[in-house]
């Protein structure tokens, strides 16, 4: 859950621990409301300034049924 994310991003900060959160936004379904909560995860992890945290955006594979 996302409130166990949070948790271990508090827990590596106390320890002195640089967590590494990777996010993938832009999968073909996902809507604009989705992309933003999950950009708005990336920000209050950085805030928290224990993590790094990014947003890559989904690539589908060639040929694949989420290219076409």
């Amino acid at each position: 859950t996302l409130e166990q994310v949070f948790e271990t991003a508090d827990k590596c900060r106390r320890h002195g621990i640089g967590g590494i959160f990777n996010l993938i936004v832009g999968f073909p379904d996902e809507s604009a409301d989705s992309v933003d909560r999950t950009l708005a995860v990336a920000r209050r992890l950085r805030s928290m300034r224990c993590a790094r945290a990014s947003a890559s955006r989904s690539m589908p594979a060639p040929h694949s049924s989420w290219a076409s």
